[in-house]
């Protein structure tokens, strides 16, 4: 995994430059001019940016198996060594942080600094590979796992893990499903099905609809593929374009409402998104960053 995380960020290097635009005029309302500040540079493959309860940035390196935290004044610190490939991190509501790792689920205590990992199994089988992850309303968690499948190899997968540990199929059959959301009613879950550049959304396990289906939310162009999303409390779809630089933005009737771009001389990675704090924040893998941009409203 590790080699296929570095030649994919050289190939996409050499391929591939951001947006010199900062955004389009469709997205005004929600971040004005849109300009990305760039608040940390960590190194490594940055994703997952995850804000914790007193506001404080977290983001993971895939391939050097950390977890850090960055200061107010952009260092960034390492709090937790998974011991294996963390994709993604979101906190919970009790503080404590949820990883999916290549190696399985984890939980980290900040308060302690101690971690565990968590059982997700399914028709007794071990879950390994994780993408990414989302948390509902009711402690519930959505977990992407894209094993080795690809565009011609669509064996990729979606699980639900409840919070007392139940764990449920809810997607299979997908080509290197991704990054993952909920929406703001919490009726369906948006995945990204990377491989073949759509965004899908399937009923939700609290989805109350009659007419609940598996559709396509949209279909994406530019760059490898959407990685990892976001919601913000309107259902705007927020949706990190790899190897374009930039963030693709939808209404929560999937019409594209514009693309923020990071600016000339940032890297091309753009790898995931968070909203929290009034900010838009974007990690980028190519050269290790976190940007933000203000939220106008």
């Amino acid at each position: 995994m590790k080699s296929c995380l570095v030649n994919l960020a050289s190939f996409a290097a050499m391929l591939f430059s951001p947006s010199a635009s900062y955004a389009d005029s469709g997205l005004a309302a929600i971040c004005g001019e849109c300009a990305p500040q760039r608040i940390a540079q960590c190194g490594g493959f940055l994703e997952s940016p995850a804000i914790d309860s007193k506001g404080s940035v977290w983001v993971s390196d895939v391939v050097g198996g950390r977890v850090l935290q960055i200061s107010p004044e952009g260092d960034c610190k390492a709090k937790f060594l998974t011991g294996g490939h963390p994709n993604a991190a979101k906190f919970r509501s009790d503080g404590k942080l949820l990883v999916a790792d290549w190696q399985g689920l984890l939980l980290y205590d900040p308060a302690t600094a101690t971690s565990q990992s968590l059982p997700l199994e399914y028709n007794d089988e071990k879950i390994t590979d994780l993408n990414d992850l989302v948390i509902d309303r009711d402690g519930g968690v959505y977990l992407t796992a894209p094993g080795k499948s690809s565009l011609t190899n669509p064996v990729g997968r979606v699980f639900y893990r409840s919070a007392s540990g139940e764990v449920r199929l809810i997607g299979k059959g997908l080509a290197y499903p991704n990054g993952i959301a909920l929406s703001a009613d919490g009726e369906a879950v948006l995945v990204s099905e990377f491989a073949s550049k759509r965004i899908i959304s399937l009923p939700s396990v609290t989805a109350k609809s009659p007419f609940a289906m598996a559709y396509v939310f949209a279909l994406t162009e530019g760059g490898v593929g959407v990685d990892g999303m976001a919601t913000d409390g309107k259902g705007r779809l927020y949706g990190a374009n790899l190897a374009a630089g930039e963030v693709l933005v939808y209404d929560r009737r999937a019409k594209r409402l514009g693309a923020i771009g990071l600016p000339t001389g940032a890297g091309a990675l753009t790898t995931n998104v968070a909203i929290g704090g009034g900010y838009i924040y974007v990690t980028e893998a190519e050269k290790g960053q976190v940007w933000r941009m203000k939220i106008a409203e």
